[in-house]
């Protein structure tokens, strides 16, 4: 699981650069992802998760806070 401050890295630096190109690895090898539409395609998308996750990440926190305080919804 990602943390929030990982979340936050991502969005602030990895994300952004996906539009210069990067590559994908998965366990049948990787492959180059050139700049242009689907970078900006895959970047777009991959920030969108990011920020769903890190949203998730803060209510889970904030869940957690409240149960230790005896505050249970």
């Amino acid at each position: 699981m990602m943390t929030e401050d990982d979340i936050s890295f991502a969005l602030a630096t990895h994300a952004p650069d996906m539009a210069r190109g990067f590559s994908i690895s998965t366990s049948r090898g990787a492959f180059y992802v050139p700049p242009g539409r689907v970078a900006d395609t895959i970047a777009r998308a991959v920030t969108r998760a990011l920020q769903c996750e890190l949203l998730a990440t803060i209510k889970r926190a904030q869940h957690a806070k409240r149960q230790e305080a005896g505050h249970v919804l």
